[in-house]
Parts: C-alpha cells; structure tokens; sequence
C-alpha cells in the first residue's frame, strides 16, 4: 500500500518567514576560571568580568583559548562571587561583536560574551542541581 507523498517545500514559500527571524549566537564554554572575577559598575549596571581558559587537545598538543565574559544578572553575580580561580565552570552565553575605532584609528572588532546560564561542575563548589538563568 502506498502512503501519499507530500511535495517538497519551497524555499520561496518560506522565503518571508527566514528574513523575518531574528538571529541569535550562543556558545557554549567548558573550561576553567583564571582569575578571580570583577565587578565594575557601568550606567547600565553592575557587570562581573570573569576570564575563563578552554582546553583543547590538537595533533601538537594542548592549546588554551581565554574569553571575556560578562555577567550582568545579579543573582548570577552572588552566585559567582565565591569563585576562585582554577575552578571549572559550565557557561552558556550569547555572543555578539562590535566595531570600534581604535586609539590609533584602526577599526577594531571585539566579540563579546555575555553569561545566561551556568553551573558549577566541582572544585570547592558543590555540582548545582539547576542551570542559574539571566531573566533579561
């Protein structure tokens, strides 16, 4: 017995509705803190800097890459301001870059992090039983 096919879907027809979608980027981040974190104060807020090392094995070794992240939800923040540094973390963050002009008048392009969710994966810290969440 033969079922009924369907007809592929057009491109065309949904055309609209991807050119319609906002998009997002968000990463991922398995890794390490390597410094104490930072709050500075900004005109939107109180922002926490922490600075986090991603191990990666390749051919030739293992080769760490470091990113900025920014956590702007306070009760990420409080959650946060126990770390110590050498303590793994799980991050989900969105990413997004600007452009800017440099002092010497190059363009520059900065990709920034900024923290959802998180959860602690050990260390000092007991495993969290829930990911934290950034309201906004």
């Amino acid at each position: 017995m033969q079922g009924r096919q369907s007809k592929p879907t057009s491109f065309r027809k949904h055309k609209t509705e991807y050119n319609d979608m906002l998009g997002t980027a968000e990463v991922t981040l398995l890794g390490r803190v390597v410094a104490d974190p930072e709050v500075t104060d900004t005109s939107g807020g109180p922002v926490m800097k922490l600075r986090v090392a991603v191990n990666e094995k390749r051919k030739n070794g293992e080769h760490a890459s470091f990113y900025n992240v920014d956590v702007w939800n306070e009760k990420n923040q409080a959650a946060l301001s126990k770390i110590k540094m050498g303590e793994p973390l799980l991050i989900f963050a969105s990413m997004s870059t600007e452009q800017y002009q440099g002092k010497s008048g190059d363009k520059i392009t900065a990709t920034r992090l900024r923290m959802e969710k998180f959860r602690f994966l050990g260390g000092s810290k007991e495993p969290a039983t829930k990911l934290e969440e950034d309201p906004y």
